[in-house]
């Protein structure tokens, strides 16, 4: 089985010079310490490293942000946002999940790219889910929720109870119906797709995509009932 990509983050340095806002760029173990990427990914047996700032601008705050390829010590992707300073936990929440979605989506995209050069035929499960989610990534069509769902369906061929899979499938079926790729057939997909979404959160009841992709299911059938119901004069 292929290890799963891992990754640090690192401390955000506090460019404003208030030490009083550490805390919104703190890493513990290595704050306050001069950073060797490829040193810490030794270390900590990772491949990928998050690293980079926080300024204040005014009622915002700038981030600067990286993620670094540990091993080789190389940038593989970096973005620039400004956020509003409001609550801090607020701030700290929004930061966060800016950069899990992106970082995320990045990893994923590299990890399936670098398995396809490294292992071209693989018929690892882990190898053909990642593959299949860069194919589900990219801009929304009935042709690439088939391409994702052929390699998601060879990795339950090869591990039936992989969840991400699992609930991979029930993504592209879900996409499908929301974005109404076909005329015939949705009811089916929906049922389909939520009793995946079940079987994966019987395993793990916190598993991200799922949870996610229920939430689209039942806002649709929740959207579907109230088109459904007789107008009042």
């Amino acid at each position: 089985m292929t290890s799963r990509p891992s990754i640090v983050v690192l401390p955000f340095t506090n460019l404003g010079g208030n030490a009083q806002r550490d805390y919104l760029a703190d890493a513990f173990t290595y704050q306050g310490r001069a950073t060797d990427v490829r040193q810490i990914g030794r270390e900590l047996n990772v491949r990928y490293a998050l690293a980079g700032s926080v300024f204040p601008n005014g009622e915002k705050l700038r981030v600067n942000a990286e993620l670094v390829d540990a091993k080789a010590g190389g940038q593989i992707w970096a973005e620039r946002f400004d956020i509003e300073r409001n609550d801090t936990l607020q701030v700290q929440d929004e930061i966060v999940g800016r950069l899990a979605r992106a970082v995320g989506l990045r990893v994923t995209d590299v990890e399936a790219r670098r398995n396809e050069r490294e292992r071209p035929r693989s018929g690892d499960a882990t190898d053909l889910v990642m593959r299949g989610k860069v194919i589900a990534n990219r801009p929304s069509s009935a042709e690439t929720m088939i391409g994702a769902r052929d390699l998601y369906e060879q990795a339950l061929k090869v591990e039936p109870d992989n969840i991400d899979a699992l609930a991979g499938v029930a993504t592209t079926l879900v996409f499908e119906v929301l974005n109404g790729y076909y005329r015939a057939g949705n009811e089916q997909r929906m049922h389909q797709a939520e009793a995946l979404l079940a079987r994966t959160l019987a395993v793990e009841p916190h598993h991200l995509v799922s949870l996610k992709e229920r939430l689209r299911s039942f806002g649709h059938r929740a959207s579907s009932k109230r088109a459904s119901l007789p107008q009042k004069l």
